[in-house]
């Protein structure tokens, strides 16, 4: 009897940890962002959970009775935002020293304004004011045409 415990400990414990270096599942959850963490991956696959959970969010937002699941896509997406904000793109990394700090310290402050922008549609969908949702969300999306406009790799055409 004693034997049987131990193995079922044992075997528990394994489960428990193969199911940990797994890492979290990226299966498409009901409110078409995916379930995985907000905080992990490169910075293009940062952009790419951030621009998820933004059409997520745009999708829904005009819905009161989607008012919880628009603020949990809203605090994933400042998730993924803070992450990203500590990450530098390619263009950035390859720029000599002397123009880098100046890079970084402009990067630095696009995500900022995102940020905020992202605070106030959260404030705005606890308050349930719409114009004033889509207003932060134009907000984010100036922001992320200006980042994406000075930071991201030109396209060869």
């Amino acid at each position: 009897m004693k034997f049987k415990k131990s193995l079922c400990v044992v075997v528990m414990a394994t489960s428990a940890a193969m199911a940990f270096a797994e890492g979290p599942s990226t299966r498409p959850s009901g409110d078409g962002a995916t379930t995985r963490p907000a905080t992990q991956g490169s910075l293009k696959a940062l952009m790419q959970r951030m621009e998820d959970l933004s059409k997520a969010i745009e999708g829904q937002v005009d819905d009161a009775s989607q008012k919880d699941s628009t603020l949990k896509l809203v605090s994933d997406l400042q998730a993924a935002t803070k992450a990203a904000k500590e990450q530098l793109p390619g263009k950035v990394k390859r720029m000599p020293e002397a123009d880098k700090t100046k890079a970084v310290a402009d990067y630095q402050e696009i995500f900022v304004s995102l940020l905020a922008a992202e605070k106030e549609l959260s404030d705005a969908v606890k308050a349930g004011d719409t114009a004033a949702a889509h207003a932060a969300m134009e907000k984010m999306e100036a922001a992320e045409k200006k980042g994406h406009g000075e930071f991201r790799k030109k396209k060869a055409r």
